[in-house]
């Protein structure tokens, strides 16, 4: 069997030791957060330039679509990809053949079953909308992304394993940059849905055609290993129940407001959202791609629990940077970027980006909890804020309309992180106390930042002018608490305790 380097490197999961895995994972998170910095700046450009050249129901459609065909991989996911990343047995080819034969088998039963609910979707949404109608075609399309996606091979998740993000990182890139490139050339020439629909079809094409061809390792073959079986459904059964909530959590809001307003408004509202995640999506990254594989080569006990509460108090101040820069920031960005259509996207952004702070803290959690092989605390959390999400958004929509539907929203991810935060606790993670000094900061912050775009725009300082006084009001003050908790990294591992067994 021909393995990676790194995986020669480790023969055992505690082979490196704690300083050798600190190393590797800051190489890590610096290549994760270059690739995540790169990613939307690509993400961020295409967006503009389709934008211009699209109707915001365009998007809409798609978000739509993809909630859709999203739900049916989260809802079938077993856990196969951090069953490798875990599992003893991850660099064993007949666990490998095993978690890649399920993944394909998987990916073609749902690209059969998104066309199936072509009809249905489209005259639930067609009833609102009668431009939803024409999902009957642009669903089934999308659909095809499942099969795709479920043939890339199982060296993705055994770079992750040992730590390999630098070529995960490019061949993310690569594959990305492809896929904007040909929904822009689509658009330019056919401005329509069927531009995202068929950018998004090469992008998990290229994704898997590359993932055979460019990574390491040996390849892959049609087999199921009972035994290897076994133990990903038994890792995965709280995966999937977990996973299955997370679509719910993360997609319900869209799915509703899908029903409740006009397909232009919740296009707008997917600007927004997407703008909003972006400091949670660089932290979940982050903890997903070094943060977990880390955890999960030490054991369980004091120092699993020290090196997770270090780690996630220079991130958690590091997401404060981002949310301080952009909460004040958020309307200039929108008026610069955009058009007037989409102009509501600047106070909807700010809405979403103090649920989004919620979701920075609760990133790790996740991470740590997982890590000790407890996949169920982290359906837990999905599951409060998917019921916070059903009373919430209705509630808040019924008694201030749009605008309480999206407040309610953030009040579900607060939720989320306050359930999180109550279970590592009894794992030795004592959070409320800092994470509430945190907040309080957060909110001063986001504050002076708003007060500074005030008086740009009060001396008649253009969007571009009134985005860089709000940002660095608001951003920079967090470069110093930044230092502050990486220097006080000791005096956070002296604060846990023995987890509870």
């Amino acid at each position: 069997m021909t393995q990676p380097a790194a995986a020669r490197a480790e023969a055992a999961p505690g082979a490196l030791d704690l300083a050798g895995l600190r190393r590797r994972a800051l190489g890590n998170t610096a290549w994760t957060v270059f690739s995540l910095g790169t990613s939307n700046v690509l993400r961020l450009a295409g967006n503009v330039v389709l934008a211009g050249l699209l109707f915001p129901e365009a998007f809409g459609l798609m978000a739509i679509c993809g909630v859709v065909v999203q739900g049916l991989w989260l809802f079938s996911d077993v856990g196969t990809g951090p069953a490798i990343v875990q599992s003893e047995r991850g660099d064993d080819p007949a666990f490998l053949d095993t978690a890649w034969t399920l993944q394909l088998l998987r990916g073609a039963v749902l690209c059969l079953i998104s066309a199936a609910l072509a009809w249905p979707v489209a005259a639930f949404y067609g009833a609102s909308d009668p431009l939803a109608r024409d999902l009957v075609f642009y669903l089934p399309a999308v659909g095809l992304t499942a099969v795709l996606d479920g043939g890339a091979s199982s060296r993705m998740h055994s770079y992750s394993r040992h730590l390999r993000v630098r070529e995960l990182t490019l061949l993310e890139l690569l594959y990305q940059v492809s896929g904007l490139a040909v929904m822009v050339a689509v658009a330019w020439v056919y401005p329509s849905v069927w531009a995202l629909v068929v950018g998004a079809l090469v992008k998990s094409a290229l994704r898997t055609a590359l993932s055979h061809l460019v990574l390491e390792g040996p390849p892959n073959r049609l087999r199921i290993e009972r035994a290897a079986a076994r133990a990903q459904l038994r890792f995965g059964k709280w995966v999937f129940v977990s996973t299955m909530l997370t679509f719910l959590a993360s997609q319900s809001d869209r799915l509703l407001l899908g029903r409740l307003v006009p397909f232009d408004l919740l296009g707008v509202y997917g600007m927004a959202l997407a703008l909003a995640t972006l400091p949670v999506f660089v932290l979940a990254q982050v903890s997903a791609k070094v943060i977990f594989p880390v955890l999960s080569r030490l054991e369980r006990g004091p120092q699993q629990t020290a090196e997770a509460a270090r780690v996630r108090g220079l991130l958690v101040v590091c997401g404060a940077a981002l949310v301080g820069a952009l909460y004040p920031a958020g309307p200039a960005l929108i008026d610069l970027l955009y058009d007037e259509r989409y102009a509501a996207a600047g106070w909807i952004l700010q809405v979403l980006l103090v649920g989004g702070w919620f979701q920075l803290l609760e990133a790790p959690n996740a991470s740590f909890l997982l890590a000790r092989g407890e996949t169920r605390g982290v359906a837990v959390g999905n599951a409060v804020k998917l019921v916070g999400l059903l009373t919430l958004l209705p509630l808040g929509y019924a008694a201030h309309g749009f605008a309480g539907a999206v407040v309610g929203v953030a009040v579900a991810d607060a939720a989320k992180y306050l359930a999180s935060a109550a279970l590592v606790r009894r794992r030795g993670l004592r959070l409320l106390r800092g994470d509430a000094v945190l907040t309080a900061t957060v909110a001063a912050t986001c504050g002076l930042g708003v007060a500074a775009a005030g008086a740009a725009r009060g001396e008649g300082a253009g969007a571009l002018a009134t985005l860089l006084v709000a940002a660095a009001a608001g951003g920079l003050p967090w470069a110093g608490f930044a230092l502050l908790a990486w220097r006080l990294g000791p005096r956070l591992r002296a604060s846990t305790r023995a987890p509870a067994t």
